[in-house]
């Protein structure tokens, strides 16, 4: 499998952000950014912490004891930014990040948020390539199937190999690139009891418990 990292400079256009690119080990030119990861670090536990490396000392491996999931780190960030980073006072200023963005709100004007993220889910999503055909597309032992999928056959082929994008956070439904018109299309799950909100990682434990047992 091949996963694709979406490029920032599409991907900051659906949110409505401008990308400031700053020279490598120099972070002098962007000290906020820095101060506020810096902050964000100091919420982690100990074992979670980068550690200074020191003579004779071998720093015990995070993959072990600071390992979390993708969804519980988005979660951690999104409480920081909304809940808690908006009403600390900074030690320098002394004011209060949520006055100063409410101040900015009367004198220019509201900030453009996307009207929707069905296409940046597109953007974010892993891309692998996959056989398209009579049970539609076949992806680690799920199926996903559609009238659409299967007016794309009559059209493009009875069988054809193409590229498939989805959400490892959600293998409820795949998007298939149209080969021809290079366009793409949502596919549901034919077992949508099981994969709604059903993750990759999930999905995998609960095979290798199955075949266990």
């Amino acid at each position: 499998m091949v996963v694709v990292l979406p490029d920032k400079m599409i991907v900051a256009p659906h949110l409505a952000t401008d990308v400031q690119h700053c020279a490598v080990r120099q972070p002098w030119l962007k000290p906020f950014v820095e101060r506020a990861i810096g902050q964000i670090n100091g919420y982690l536990p100990k074992p979670g912490r980068v550690e200074r490396q020191l003579d004779n000392y071998l720093p015990e491996s995070p993959d072990r004891t600071a390992c979390i999931t993708f969804g519980s780190l988005c979660q951690g960030l999104l409480k920081e930014i909304v809940d808690v980073y908006p009403f600390q006072t900074n030690e320098r200023t002394l004011e209060l990040a949520h006055d100063l963005y409410r101040d900015g709100l009367t004198s220019q004007l509201a900030p453009r948020l996307p009207s929707s993220f069905d296409e940046l889910d597109l953007i974010m999503a892993s891309v692998k390539s996959a056989t398209v055909g009579n049970e539609g597309v076949v992806k680690d032992y799920l199926r996903y199937n559609s009238p659409e999928l299967q007016e794309l056959r009559r059209r493009v082929g009875l069988s054809f190999r193409t590229a498939i994008k989805f959400n490892p956070e959600n293998i409820n439904h795949v998007w298939v690139q149209d080969p021809v018109e290079h366009g793409w299309i949502s596919v549901p799950s034919c077992h949508p009891d099981y994969t709604e909100g059903l993750s990759t990682v999930q999905h995998k434990a609960i095979r290798l418990l199955k075949k266990k047992n």
